[in-house]
């Protein structure tokens, strides 16, 4: 379960997506606001991990996937109009998978207690 929830220590990436926006892209909408729940992402997921409790594992994992399904929804509007713009987002399927794993994670935890 640490491993999993670590996994998105990566959305740190949001620092990055606040610089690029720094230098005019990708898009305000995407960039600032995804940006910044990424970096709060990531910095719950090392709180987390050092306690993998099933019931806080399920929390935020419910607020990481609804933050994940915000960027995409806002990065396919975007990208409707600018598609070059939404480039950064191409490792967004691989963290939305890792949330899934995680629910299912927690719910044989929970399962086996």
């Amino acid at each position: 379960m640490r491993f999993l929830v670590l996994f998105h220590a990566t959305r740190f990436i949001g620092i990055y997506f606040l610089y690029l926006h720094a230098h005019g892209r990708p898009p305000y909408a995407c960039a600032v606001r995804g940006g910044r729940r990424d970096i709060a992402e990531a910095g719950m997921a090392r709180g987390v991990a050092a306690y993998p409790i099933p019931r806080i594992v399920y929390i935020w994992n419910l607020f990481g996937l609804a933050d994940i399904r915000l960027v995409v929804a806002t990065g396919a509007r975007l990208g409707l109009h600018d598609p070059a713009s939404m480039i950064a987002l191409t490792e967004l399927p691989l963290i939305i998978f890792m949330h899934v794993v995680i629910f299912s994670r927690v719910r044989a935890l929970q399962h086996a207690a």
